[in-house]
């Protein structure tokens, strides 16, 4: 009887998987938390205001802030180099909503301030690029972004 209730304990712990080494269920963010991510078309000569608030990084963040824009030149108009984004109402006036987070994928919505229009964004990485595609409630357009991925830390912390 001994060497059954042995065998059974055994045969109990030989099958129990151990949760923590999964990593599936991990979400987008904690998976991606402080990769920075290189964007190619980054303006270092920034010729216009378009060009000034051009980010050089991206970096999400399983934290408050959940992306994050490094934008060196904007120091040049001594605004902060660092741009963070929350869920809620942001300093810009818009207001940011996480719409999924799982293994695969992020998705937010932006109300775009007093624009009257909601902005859905989809995030999502393949082969060491991280895509944002962005489509608007009101209308049919759509667009996408990439960056690269980097080993560089995190230029705002």
């Amino acid at each position: 009887m001994k060497r059954i209730l042995i065998l059974s304990a055994l045969f109990i712990f030989a099958c129990s998987s151990d949760d923590s080494s999964d990593s599936s269920n991990q979400t987008f963010l904690e998976r991606f938390d402080g990769v920075v991510w290189e964007n190619p078309y980054f303006v270092s000569d920034p010729q216009s205001e378009e060009d000034l608030y051009s980010a050089q990084y991206i970096i999400l963040n399983n934290s408050s802030n959940f992306l994050t824009y490094y934008r060196p030149n904007v120091s040049m108009v001594n605004l902060n180099t660092c741009y963070g984004i929350s869920e809620g109402l942001n300093s810009n006036g818009e207001t940011y909503t996480i719409t999924n987070n799982d293994y695969n994928s992020l998705q937010f919505t932006s109300d775009n301030g007093e624009e009257n229009t909601l902005s859905i964004v989809d995030v999502t990485v393949s082969n060491n690029r991280i895509y944002f595609d962005v489509s608007y409630s009101t209308s049919t357009n759509t667009y996408q972004e990439f960056a690269n991925r980097t080993t560089l830390t995190d230029p705002c912390e």
